[in-house]
């Protein structure tokens, strides 16, 4: 009996093979292909950007597809207030440009706020600042010093009653566009910036003068009597010259382009204490004696002048016989009178310009109250003593 042919296990792997050979070979060629379909996608992805960072510029790699992302994976952290073109949000290509500036502090019209802008004038507008005072703006806490107005505004300046118009060329700070349209500050005047809807910037200067005032008024003083028992009575003497008070008010003003804002009164008070006069005024009695024409001098033994030539004797003694006699000395006239002791004898202006009738008049009615004492030098050489 012939057997059937039959098939061998090892028969039936042989025939197997060559499929299993095509299916790695299919297979592999698959895993070839994602690969380079991975490094396609891998190379399509990855972009080289460029970084402007407060006008400093650098350039980076990274697979992000949007500005947050590129920024994040340069490791720019970015800040609420700062500026950043184009927005976070939007997406990035290969050979994109990116700009940040930093937000900085700045006082502007009295008021600190951040700003990425490139003047005061700028930030001064994005923060919706009407008028502010341009004098007391300042970058002062920021990490770059700003100018008032970048290259290219248009300035209008108001001062004196006069208007400029100034185009900054370039960066230009407050007094170099005060300087450009021919206006000065005092160390007190003001400049009031204002921006308007276009980007132009108006100044407008107010003067400031401050004074201090002083008004005076003279205060009279006043006139004191005080008896003097040594002085006869009816004559009188200034023993103290009596002096004007003054009272001062003083007064601080300010004043803005002419018209006063402040009036403020300092002091009001009385800068000098009035002197008063004091006059002497005599109580001792008068001798009630009446004038003598005594025929000899009363020193007697005939060894005087004669009775008749007494007055011009003594007068040409104390005076050379000379009426006007005036030596500055404080004594006058024919009898030398002291001014009140002619005063207390009724006598008006000075003895020197009266006549020699009344000098002689008044020279006996003061021997008569008082004696010859009161010439004691040349009564005695006349022998009257």
């Amino acid at each position: 009996m012939t057997a059937s042919p039959s098939t061998s296990p090892n028969a039936q792997h042989a025939r197997k093979s060559p499929s299993r050979r095509r299916g790695l070979l299919v297979g592999g060629a698959a895993a070839v292909a994602l690969a380079a379909a991975g490094v396609g996608l891998a190379l399509t992805a990855h972009k080289t950007i460029t970084l402007q960072l407060d006008g400093q510029t650098s350039t980076v790699t990274t697979f992000a597809g949007s500005v947050e992302g590129a920024l994040a994976s340069a490791g720019v952290e970015v800040a609420q207030h700062d500026l950043v073109v184009p927005a976070l949000t939007a997406g990035v290509a290969d050979g994109s440009v990116i700009s940040i500036k930093r937000a900085q502090p700045l006082h502007v019209g009295g008021r600190q706020v951040w700003s990425a802008r490139d003047s005061l004038a700028a930030a001064a507008a994005e923060s919706g600042l009407g008028t502010f005072s341009a004098t007391r703006s300042t970058s002062r806490d920021a990490v770059r010093p700003l100018p008032f107005v970048g290259d290219g505004t248009v300035v209008t300046v108001v001062a004196d009653g006069k208007e400029a118009q100034v185009t900054a060329t370039g960066e230009m700070d407050m007094t170099q566009v005060l300087a450009a349209a021919g206006v000065q500050l005092s160390a007190i005047d003001q400049a009031l910036a204002e921006v308007d809807d276009a980007g132009g910037v108006r100044v407008t200067v107010v003067r400031v003068v401050r004074a201090l005032t002083e008004e005076t008024a003279e205060i009279p003083f006043e006139q004191v009597e005080q008896e003097d028992e040594e002085m006869e009575e009816g004559s009188t003497e200034v023993v103290q010259e009596g002096v004007a008070g003054l009272h001062t008010k003083r007064t601080y003003t300010e004043t803005r382009d002419g018209k006063a804002t402040v009036s403020v009164v300092v002091s009001d008070a009385v800068s000098r204490a009035p002197v008063a006069e004091i006059t002497a005024v005599g109580t001792k009695k008068k001798q009630e004696e009446e004038p003598e024409k005594p025929s000899e001098p009363a020193g007697g033994g005939g060894g005087g002048a004669p009775v008749e030539g007494v007055w011009a004797a003594l007068a040409q003694c104390e005076s050379g016989g000379d009426p006007t006699t005036n030596t500055g000395n404080g004594y006058y006239g024919l009898y030398q009178f002291s001014l009140p002791t002619w005063q207390a004898m009724g006598g008006s202006g000075l003895p020197s310009e009266a006549s020699a009738e009344e000098q002689t008049m008044r020279a006996q009615m003061l021997q008569a109250r008082a004696g010859w004492g009161q010439w004691p030098a040349c009564a005695a050489s006349l022998g009257l003593l």
